[in-house]
């Protein structure tokens, strides 16, 4: 494929959002055993690419590729059991979020961003601790990719009885999955028009809250016996976030007339209650 935007910019953008919004909520009573119990499970599992594969692409002003994933997932479970000699409940909740996210140019491709005039403005990140988002203006070429999850769990159990009373709440969250933004194997404008600024730029931020305190938590109360409580979160993340250029032997040539960025930023938060 040829391309060319010969008075001004081109922009290609891959944009997800996924949201997921569940409440569960089991109840039991009986005169001798009661038994209540809930459940959630969610599954976020996406991929979202731009990028450009051995083609031909001539931008007289900007070239800006944006693959953007945003993903959120909140759960809600509660229980509660009343029983003459025993109550037993419990909620357990599974999130499992895993995604793709890729801005690139590949496959030796041609690439020309002259940056005539104008400018374009793409996402950035604060490099401080909440990694605050804002946006950065250039003139040039702008490979970026970004994921955000996030995922907020409240889980709550009571169990109430005269002699046994057992609440548990259980609640494991796993987020796994690449963003990468990457020129590759690709030629990038030319000694004769050596364009303005490249930037490619990978951003992932991932925040868990599991609240089993003043929002959720297990109570058991056993009136003549025995109560037990107990709350288990378990967090696993396993993220990928790079940003790089690379070639192979033939020796694609990267021209720049300002500047070169290749940034990677991950960010991971973890609130437990």
């Amino acid at each position: 494929a040829t391309v060319t935007s010969t008075g001004g910019t081109i922009t290609m953008k891959a944009l997800s959002e996924a949201a997921i919004f569940n409440v569960a909520a089991g109840v039991a009573g009986a005169g001798a055993a009661a038994i209540a119990g809930s459940a959630s499970a969610n599954v976020v599992n996406n991929t979202v690419e731009t990028y450009i594969s051995a083609a031909t692409v001539t931008a007289d002003k900007n070239l800006y590729l944006l693959a953007d994933s945003e993903n959120d997932v909140t759960a809600i479970v509660g229980t509660i059991s009343a029983g003459g000699a025993v109550g037993v409940g419990g909620a357990v909740v599974v999130n499992q979020l895993s995604n793709t996210t890729r801005a690139y140019i590949d496959a030796d491709a041609t690439v020309v961003a002259k940056g005539s005039s104008g400018t374009i403005t793409i996402k950035d990140w604060t490099d401080n601790a909440d990694g605050t988002e804002t946006t950065e203006t250039l003139s040039g070429l702008a490979v970026v990719a970004s994921n955000e999850d996030e995922v907020f769990v409240i889980a709550a159990a009571a169990a109430l009885s005269g002699a046994k009373g057992i609440g548990l709440n259980v609640a494991v969250n796993r987020i796994t999955g690449t963003t990468e933004a990457f020129i590759r194997d690709s030629k990038i404008n030319s000694s004769g028009n050596r364009g303005k600024s490249v930037k490619v730029k990978a951003h992932s931020d991932t925040e868990i809250t599991n609240s089993g305190g003043a929002l959720g938590g297990a109570l058991g109360i056993g009136l003549g016996g025995t109560g037990v409580g107990a709350t288990v979160f378990v967090d696993l993340i396993d993220r990928t976030t790079r940003a790089f250029i690379s070639d192979d032997a033939d020796l694609d040539e990267i021209f720049s007339g300002e500047s070169v960025e290749v940034s990677a930023f991950s960010r991971e938060e973890f609130d437990t209650f």
